[in-house]
């Protein structure tokens, strides 16, 4: 996309500047990024080993000819590495990027928002752990002969910038975008057991509302905070 603007930019002799972070300059109390822990997703409830998950990409980049796969999407990470969080609201997600490599995968976080037990455990793998901001350091540095395969979508400009003119690019969906896609049975079974504990609280809620309405002042607040706590039951 970025390729294409700069082309039509340079018909009208204009030139597309992509290094700029006008945000920061104007947004004088700007939030740093958020340093919640990060907690293990279980197996018991993933269904699949993070060394199994990064085992099938692997496979999945030979197939594709690449010797690197790199990850920007959270929840993409969250699966694959099989870690939740609390830095997105509403979502059990967490601020990080993933680099794929042919002997070792890097999780690119802030190395506070990992407890050391849960340091330990992922130290155990083919996993090394290193500061969010040095992955365009990186990419910068990926051997010559390296094959990156990234989704152009779903990649900010400054990181494909930072990659060498000698790396050759794949651009392709995601490779942990299919993979997480198709539930394994564990997976359908955790999702078939939520929807019935939701539709147990629904009930409630429902049966809450029949017997209240018109008796007690019901607003569209004070519905949703019952709702909120009959699923908290359960």
């Amino acid at each position: 996309m970025i390729g294409y603007m700069q082309d039509e930019l340079n018909k009208k002799n204009f030139e597309l500047l992509t290094d700029l972070d006008l945000i920061s300059a104007i947004w004088k109390d700007r939030p740093s990024l958020p340093a919640n822990k990060i907690i293990k997703h279980k197996v018991e409830f993933a269904g699949q080993s993070r060394t199994s998950k990064l085992d099938a990409v692997g496979k999945l980049m030979t197939e594709a000819g690449a010797t690197h796969h790199l990850v920007c999407t959270l929840d993409e990470i969250a699966w694959l590495f099989n870690l939740r969080g609390t830095d997105v609201e509403f979502n059990p997600l967490f601020v990080s990027y993933a680099l794929i490599g042919p002997e070792h995968s890097i999780l690119f976080i802030n190395r506070d928002k990992i407890h050391y037990d849960l340091l330990a455990d992922l130290l155990t793998g083919p996993i090394r752990i290193m500061d969010y901001d040095a992955l365009a350091d990186v990419l910068q540095n990926l051997p010559p002969e390296s094959s990156l395969l990234l989704d152009p979508g779903k990649t900010n400009q400054t990181l494909v910038e930072s990659i060498p003119h000698g790396i050759r690019i794949i651009e392709g969906m995601g490779l942990v975008t299919g993979l997480k896609a198709i539930k394994n049975k564990t997976e359908l079974d955790g999702l078939r057991n939520v929807m019935v504990k939701d539709g147990v609280a629904w009930v409630k809620f429902l049966c809450w509302l029949d017997q209240n309405i018109g008796q007690t002042r019901i607003t569209e607040l004070s519905a949703a905070n019952h709702l909120a706590a009959l699923r908290e039951e359960q």
